[in-house]
């Protein structure tokens, strides 16, 4: 009994045995034991050694190749299965006797050297009986069969459009796989569009139908187009197979698609049955009936009706009647003819070409909603011709996109009764020569009205003046455009058309538009008569040889009777005869119309009596002639001498007589600029007025003195009209004031623009003389001495009896008028100046007004008069009047001084976020035409020695101004309302404003027994306040005498207020016209500050007070909240040390 092991042995030779049958040619056989041996003299170095396996699956084999002898060339080693042929693994080696199992070693095997393949059948680990093989794959893959055979002929793609390579073995894709051609054999053109695959052995060729009936084609498979599996290259392969001849394809309603084969006996059921059965370039007949298909056209063939139109008609129960899709890259025609369509979307509709050539020819189509539509073109030609198109709802003919080589061409067609003829959204230009357009004047277009509409660029002329019956009419029509010649006005004209077309005679008549006013078009072919009006006339003409017609554009010029006078003269300079001519004169002639230099222009001549010539010569400019001189010498009379025949006129009339006259000179001119001598302003001097800009020039003809006036610190110029430049470039001509050699220009500088001012003042005189530019500085100053403040302050309590009286001015001031300081006792009314001895002395240098007396009763009260122009600042402007009430100290009692609060301090907040108090009669403030009244001083309230209480308000956490609201509300300056709110970002009322900054500035309230404003009534809540602002100089109302104090304060009435108050607590402040300009330089919208403003507002920038909403944004017309209010005053209070 045999053991297993030798069971299996010989079973493994049985294999072997079978497998030996099968090897290729070269292969390697092993043998029967468990290893097999390869002599590797038997192989070229870098050859592939393919082991064919029996496992099936190769899962748990392992296999060893070892090697004797090595070189440095490889042999590579491939293992496969029995079946079905997959790949096992690619195994190497690098060193000799290694074994392998991996993929990553290379195996050198000499001449002499030797492979020993070793096979573990069962994974363990014990080699079993060998049953393999091992051969070199050297063989390329060899051609087995192809479908179509080469030769083939009478070839026909019914089913599949597929063409089969087969080889001998397995095969990949190659380096030349794109190179696969189909090609015609005769054109040698490529077959666009197959599509190539491999299925195992077989490679198979997609043609997608591109091939034509009848012809030969050649296949093309490129060495190295496909591999084996070794990398072996296919060797070229070429054949040739011959497609079917053109048949005809019939189809009838009486036919079956399933039962028909195509033939005439037994057609077809449907148009499409017989396509999915054609070919490129074989026919479609069908026969008489209705057919209610949409038929779709896809292949390059005819299709044709039986017996016509008449006899066959699609009707489809919706979209295309016909849709064509041309194949591309195909040689053959796609044409549709003798077909009537109807009830369609589109009669017949073309998409998707892209090359070739479309009839659609010899049908009707009507009834639908575009004849014929053709889709977007690319390229290739379509030809619409000897149809009837009628009918149609929307277009006869619509094109869409006709772009690159794409072609278009409308032809012998009816074209009647539609929507719109022909419309053309492409930039080709479409041929629609020759077509019947239901009107013998062709169609409508470009604004002429006659049949249907063409839309587009198309060529529609020439048109058939008539019905055409499917008779192809050639040539076009052609004719050469008339040419007209210019008429004259009044004089007959007669022009002749040209007669012969190339077809014929021609008859010609008006197209479009109209014939000059007095012509007409006579016999068909003469325009005449006689022109009515000048001018250029355009029109249409059209010419008809009795069967096609075509138009012209044209046109006519109809101009004045010719012009046959010469030249006049309509003045010459100098005057005939003139005397104390200038002698730099330029002589001219002025005619009556333009003129040029004619055959005589070189004989103009101007000669000295006695007959020196002087040299000169002539230019023309239009209808003057100037004649230019070197030089003239004085008290000479001088002849101009024009002769005839020197100018003519623009249609060539010369002048017919010598243009003579003569003149004498004057006195040489005067070269010597004036000069003026300005004796008003002084420069550096200082006005208070307007200034006359005056002086005197010695000079016999002064012309003009031209001033200018310009403000230094705006850098802007004036003139005597008010009118402002910003250049100098541009003088005024003033007028001279009384009599030469003075001049005076009075000039008003506008009211308030205290500066400094420079005048510009230069002279012209009679001969053109132009003086040097003098200018002089000097400063206008029209405000009078502003009081800074006053000590003690106007309704002062607690003064002391022989505490000096003192006011400071905001400028230096002298004294004008001291006397008149006066004091009045105001429980007599008496004057007690000399009682208590006062005496007034000025301090110029502090430009501080010091008032000294006797003491003063307790208890008394006084007023301090100080009359206006007690003081004048420097330009003489003097001071207002003043007076101050305040009473005398019952006793003295001394506070003890607390030390200062640090408080809270949020000043590094813009001001203008927002604040007031609705219950608090708190806040007001000075309209838009307050004056620059400064106040005085009360008794200054001490809020530093007030303990401070903690008082808040529920909708001010986390404000922007929670700290100063904080603060002034525990010093009893701010009051929230009954529910515990203090509304911070509502609008501030001036009354309220007002209240505020006199209860921070501790200015007792006045009582009801006088008013200021008459919109302030008594009983208000905010009488006592207001009175006591208007009293210490803090307000001063609108110029109607109104106060409105339910008026929103504004940010620049705020900020006029503050300054004022500012003042009043004693603090000089003020600022120069450049320091203004430059404070306020940082916003941007600083010309909307009010002029009464501008100071202040300044001011209240420089202190700190104001700062802006936002970074270069100041609003100063824009309310005023609450908050805002708290925080200037905080900050007043802190600069005027009640903080």
């Amino acid at each position: 009994m045999s053991s297993p092991k030798r069971k299996f042995f010989i079973i493994g030779l049985v294999l072997a045995a079978f497998w030996l049958c099968f090897l290729p040619a070269g292969a390697a056989r092993a043998g029967g034991s468990a290893e097999m041996t390869l002599d590797s003299s038997d192989y070229m170095p870098g050859a592939t050694v393919t082991v064919i396996l029996n496992d099936p699956d190769c899962t748990e084999s392992i296999v060893v190749v070892q090697a004797g002898s090595f070189v440095s060339l490889p042999i590579y080693v491939n293992l496969e299965q029995i079946s079905p042929g997959e790949y096992c693994g690619v195994f190497t080696l690098s060193e000799p006797g290694a074994g392998s199992d991996d993929d990553s070693d290379i195996l050198g095997v000499g001449n002499n050297g030797q492979i020993t393949v070793k096979y573990d059948a069962d994974g363990n680990g014990q080699y079993d009986d060998l049953s393999a093989t091992a051969y070199v794959d050297g063989i390329k893959p060899v051609l087995s069969f192809t479908v179509p055979a080469n030769g083939a002929s009478g070839v026909s793609f019914d089913t599949q459009p597929l063409i089969e390579v087969a080889f001998s073995e397995k095969i990949l894709e190659g380096d030349q796989f794109d190179q696969i051609t189909v090609r015609d054999s005769d054109s040698n053109q490529v077959v666009s569009g197959i599509q190539k695959t491999i299925d195992f052995n077989k490679l198979i060729i997609n043609h997608g139908n591109y091939l034509v009936c009848g012809t030969e084609y050649t296949v093309e498979i490129s060495a190295g187009a496909v591999h084996d599996r070794a990398g072996n290259p296919n060797n070229a392969v070429v054949f040739h197979f011959t497609t079917r001849p053109a048949r005809e394809f019939h189809v009838s309603t009486a036919g079956s698609d399933a039962a028909g084969d195509g033939t005439e006996s037994n057609p077809y059921g449907t148009v499409a049955g017989a396509m999915s059965m054609a070919m490129h370039g074989d026919s479609v007949v069908v026969h008489d009936g209705t057919y209610t298909e949409n038929i779709t056209v896809d292949k390059n063939v005819i299709v044709i009706s039986l017996h016509g139109r008449d006899k066959t008609v699609i009707q489809p129960a919706a979209g295309s009647g016909f849709n064509l899709r041309p194949a591309p890259g195909v040689d053959k025609i796609l044409r549709i003819t003798g077909f009537t369509v109807s009830g369609a979307v589109y009669g017949v509709q073309v998409t998707g070409m892209q090359g070739g050539a479309v009839y659609i020819e010899n049908n009707t189509v009507s009834g639908c909603t575009d004849g014929i539509f053709i889709d977007e073109i690319n390229d290739g030609d379509i030809f619409i011709q000897k149809n009837d198109l009628s009918g149609n709802s929307g277009s006869a003919v619509r094109l869409g996109a006709c772009e690159g080589g794409a072609a278009v061409t409308v032809q012998w067609n009816n074209i009647v009764y539609n929507g719109v003829g022909l419309v053309s959204d492409g930039t080709n230009p479409v041929d629609a020569r020759l077509n019947y357009w239901n009107n013998p004047h062709g169609p409508s277009a470009s604004g002429v009205n006659y049949g249907d509409t063409v839309v587009g660029n198309v060529d529609f002329a020439p048109w058939l003046v008539g019905p055409v019956d499917g008779t192809e009419i050639a040539p076009p029509l052609s004719i050469v455009a008339p040419a007209l010649p210019d008429g004259y006005l009044g004089l007959d004209y007669l022009a002749e058309l040209p007669e012969q077309g190339s077809s014929g005679a021609c008859q010609w008549s008006v197209y479009s538009g109209g014939l000059p006013d007095g012509l007409e078009l006579a016999e068909g072919r003469y325009v005449h008569g006689t022109p009515g009006e000048i001018g250029t006339y355009a029109f249409a003409l059209e010419a008809n040889d009795g069967t096609q017609a075509l138009y012209h554009e044209v046109s006519l010029t109809i101009q004045p009777a010719p012009d046959l006078e010469p030249p006049g003269v309509v003045e010459k300079t100098p005057g005939d005869g003139a005397e104390g001519v200038s002698l730099n004169t330029v002589i001219t002639v002025e005619f009556t119309e333009p003129v040029y230099a004619d055959a005589n222009w070189g004989g103009i001549t101007v000669t000295a009596a006695g007959g020196a010539a002087v040299p000169c010569s002539g230019i023309i400019s239009g209808s003057t002639l100037s004649i230019n001189l070197d030089g003239l010498n004085e008290h000479i009379t001088y002849i101009v001498t024009v002769p005839a025949g020197s100018v003519r006129d623009a249609v060539g009339n010369a002048t017919r007589a010598d243009i003579a006259w003569s003149f004498t000179t004057g006195e040489a001119p005067d070269t010597t600029p004036p000069e003026p001598v300005v004796a008003q302003p002084s420069a550096g001097g200082l006005y208070n007025g307007p200034v006359t800009v005056s002086g005197a020039v010695y000079e016999k003809h002064l012309a003009a003195v031209e001033v200018a006036v310009r403000s230094v610190a705006e850098d802007v110029y004036w003139d005597d009209a008010g009118n402002a430049w910003t250049s100098i470039e541009t003088w005024n001509n003033a007028q001279i004031t009384g009599q030469a050699p003075n001049f005076a220009f009075a000039y008003q500088v506008p009211a308030g623009l205290d500066g400094d001012y420079m005048a510009f003042i230069r002279a012209v005189d009679g001969s053109g003389n132009l003086s040097p530019g003098i200018q002089v500085e000097y400063t206008l100053d029209f405000t009078a001495p502003g009081i800074m403040h006053t000590n003690p302050g106007d309704g002062a309590r607690d003064v002391a009896p022989g505490a000096p009286f003192s006011v400071v001015f905001d400028e230096p001031v002298a004294a004008a008028n001291l006397e008149a300081v006066h004091l009045v006792d105001c429980s007599t009314g008496a004057d007690v100046s000399a009682e208590y001895n006062l005496q007034a002395a000025l301090d110029t240098a502090a430009a501080t007004l010091a008032v000294t007396h006797s003491p003063l009763a307790n208890g008394g009260e006084y007023t301090l008069h100080i009359p206006a122009g007690v003081v004048v600042d420097r330009a003489g402007n003097g001071s207002g009047e003043v007076a101050v009430t305040f009473i005398i100290v019952e006793e003295m009692v001394e506070q003890p001084q607390q030390p200062p609060d640090s408080g809270s301090d949020n000043d590094n907040n813009n001001d203008e976020q927002n604040g007031s108090d609705p219950d608090d009669p708190s806040p007001g403030g000075n309209g838009g035409t307050d004056d620059d009244n400064s106040g005085t001083s009360s008794g200054q309230a001490q809020y530093k020695q007030v303990p401070r209480q903690v008082i808040t308000f529920a909708d001010i956490q986390g404000h922007w101004a929670q700290k100063d609201i904080e603060m002034l509300a525990g010093i009893d300056i701010i009051r929230g309302d009954a529910n515990g709110n203090f509304a911070p970002d509502r609008a501030i009322t001036r009354a309220e404003f007002t209240a505020l900054l006199v209860r921070a500035l501790g200015i007792p309230e006045v009582g009801n027994n006088g008013g200021w404003f008459g919109d302030v009534r008594r009983g208000a809540w905010y009488y006592g306040t207001i009175a006591a602002a208007g009293r210490a100089g803090l307000v001063s109302g609108f110029d109607d005498g109104a106060f409105r104090p339910g008026e929103p304060i504004t940010r620049q009435q705020m900020a006029a207020l503050v300054v004022r108050a500012l003042r009043a607590a004693g603090h000089r402040v003020a600022v120069t016209p450049p320091e203004r300009a430059a404070l306020l330089s940082r916003f941007n919208d600083r010309a909307a500050i009010s002029a009464w403003a501008v100071d202040e507002v300044a001011v209240a920038v420089k202190a700190d007070i104001v700062r802006g909403v936002a970074e270069n944004i100041l609003a100063p017309g824009a309310t005023a909240t609450r908050a805002q209010a708290v925080v200037a005053v905080k900050r007043l209070m802190k600069l005027a040390g009640l903080l």
